[in-house]
């Protein structure tokens, strides 16, 4: 153990207020209160934690001390003593100090009783900091407790503890402080009995059972996730921008909030680059989970995004979550939850397009790079690999691809992820450059308004696009073939259809439930999701068309032509007017 980096961990030292111990805060959000103190009843060195509010929001209420700094890969130990004047549990973690306020490797709750009780909390920091935190979270019960000695050590780690014994065959499965051997110990034999389980049960299925569909085990969680499922048929993931959070009970549909921000402006945080990264190179990399939920603004972008992105890294399929779920009502005309698509024009209006890119051959790579090989050969020590990586990293592959890949997330917009190989020495990452004829481009202007987009062959029809974003921003993008005036977000894509005579214009902005009640914020609608009919933000701006004669329909909801659009020509060039006056998001071109 070395020296204790925390200031003041006896509490000793109090503020000329006497409310508070020198180097400790007390964090308080959203109207929580709660206050410290010195109790004589309690031993030397305690505090006493007494919340006056406090609200279902654990991190509401946060006693911390930051300033400290970490090294990568250090293993640490965090050591206290705690009661209670009920059960009751707090949560232990160290952080960054700063934004983003990241997690550094510890996280832990701990459930207190009235009797005093010593923890000691070991972990490995997972990066280098210079201005660490630790932090107590405790707002999701107002039971007063208390702490004393607090510290953070170097060191602490422990192989065996007092009475294990490998001989006797008595060592558990979990301890406190354990060493790098003893973890990795137990991720081998989790990591090989999940795979035996994956490996066994597609033995069943397929041999036992003859059934000829393919078989894949579950969603990829990290890199011994990906060694267990290495010989399934195929690789499976699920990822969703802005899942509805429920600050209450799980799933509350009257108590649920959603942040209101695009994709698109935040291209750090999408959700495509760290599924890219879970890849098993030779295996079919499938999306059967993905979404942007309802009531997003921005949920227009969804589909544009999915299916030009996992056609330019050569996914084998994406479906969107879900179609409508739990209803037997087909005939309705009203969008009644997060993820349903059926009745939702932000993502089934872009379905036809959206395929259209999908099925493009935009991932089409050439033979030699290694694409299809079966690249799996189990050993004894592929596992024993994958565990050091899961040790490491945890569920964070795209972590892992860009520290042991060198692969950024902007240059996955130019390189297609073609998957890990597992050997004895470890993972190495399979890639290529994406299709030369493609282009892939995503950026966020000073102001923070982003641009998604994607232009590659669509044979034999032609080029397709795909853009999502700021309507300021689609001029200059587009070299003034698109102009947009309204709205300020928007999706918009251009697809040839059949051998090119035909091409479809999709363009969307918000869109709405008729009378759907937003809170202020518009983070929730709570239940008030409004009433039929569903109501699209029409685009208004033009598209120039490529050469030759076009005649232009506006679509009705049902896809049949309703009412011919004009186009304009000016020296042989024609332009196209999106207009809200049309009531259609999709414009049908035929030469």
């Amino acid at each position: 153990m070395g020296e204790n980096l925390l200031q003041n961990s006896a509490f000793a030292d109090w503020n000329k207020n006497q409310d508070l111990p020198e180097h400790w805060s007390i964090e308080q959000h959203e109207g929580c209160k709660a206050s410290l103190s010195r109790p004589q009843d309690q031993p030397k060195g305690a505090i006493q934690v007494e919340i006056a509010n406090a609200d279902t929001t654990e991190w509401h209420l946060q006693l911390t001390q930051g300033g400290f700094a970490l090294t990568e890969g250090q293993y640490y130990t965090v050591s206290f003593q705690a009661s209670s004047a009920g059960p009751r549990s707090i949560t232990c973690g160290v952080s960054q100090a700063h934004a983003s306020w990241a997690n550094l490797g510890l996280s832990r709750r701990v459930n207190l009783g009235p009797e005093w009780k010593k923890f000691s909390l070991g972990f490995i920091a997972t990066a280098s900091d210079k201005n660490a935190r630790i932090s107590f979270a405790f707002s999701a019960n107002s039971i007063t407790f208390s702490l004393a000695q607090v510290e953070l050590h170097r060191g602490g780690q422990m192989g065996l503890v007092p009475g294990e014994s490998a001989t006797a065959g008595n060592v558990s499965l979990f301890q406190e402080n354990e060493s790098t051997p003893r973890v990795l110990d137990r991720m081998v034999f989790l990591g090989e009995t999940e795979k035996a389980y994956f490996d066994g049960m597609r033995s069943y299925i397929k041999k036992d059972l003859g059934c000829g569909a393919l078989v894949t085990g579950t969603i990829v969680f990290g890199p011994l996730g990906l060694y267990a499922q290495s010989d399934m048929d195929y690789i499976d993931s699920h990822s969703y921008w802005e899942h509805p959070r429920f600050p209450g009970r799980p799933w509350d549909s009257t108590n649920w909030l959603i942040e209101q921000k695009p994709m698109t402006d935040h291209p750090d945080q999408a959700t495509l680059f760290p599924l890219a990264a879970q890849r098993l190179a030779g295996k079919p990399f499938t999306l059967s989970e993905y979404n942007h939920p309802a009531p997003l603004d921005a949920q227009a972008e969804c589909v544009p995004i999915v299916a030009s992105f996992a056609a330019a890294q050569g996914w084998d399929a994406v479906w969107l979550f879900d179609y409508a779920s739990g209803s037997s009502n087909w005939d309705r005309q009203t969008m009644s939850g997060y993820f349903d698509i059926d009745t939702n024009p932000a993502k089934w209006g872009f379905m036809r397009a959206g395929a259209a890119i999908f099925k493009s051959g935009w991932g089409k790579v050439d033979k030699g790079s290694g694409r299809g090989e079966k690249s799996f050969a189990r050993t004894d020590r592929s596992a024993v690999s994958a565990a050091r990586m899961q040790v490491k990293y945890g569920d964070n592959m795209l972590r892992m691809l860009t520290d042991t890949g060198r692969v950024a997330c902007e240059a996955m917009l130019r390189t297609q992820i073609l998957g890990w190989r597992i050997s004895d020495s470890g993972f190495t990452l399979q890639s290529g450059p994406i299709n030369p004829q493609l282009q892939v481009q995503w950026s966020v202007d000073a102001a923070g308004r982003g641009l998604y987009q994607a232009t590659g062959p669509l044979a034999p029809a032609g080029q397709a696009r795909a853009y999502t974003g700021h309507a300021q921003r689609f001029e200059e993008a587009t070299k003034g073939s698109i102009r947009i005036a309204s709205p300020d977000f928007a999706a918009l894509t251009i697809t040839p259809l059949g051998t090119g005579t035909t091409m479809l214009i999709t363009a969307c902005g918000r869109c709405e439930n008729t009378d759907m009640q937003f809170a202020p914020d518009r983070r929730t609608v709570g239940r008030n999701w409004g009433h039929a009919p569903v109501q699209i933000e029409a685009v208004r701006g033009s598209v120039v068309v490529p050469e030759g004669k076009w005649t232009c329909h506006a679509l009705a909801p049902d896809g049949s032509p309703k009412q011919q659009v004009p186009i304009s020509y000016e020296n042989g060039q024609g332009t196209l007017t999106l207009s809200p006056e049309h009531g259609t998001m999709w414009y049908l071109l035929q030469r």
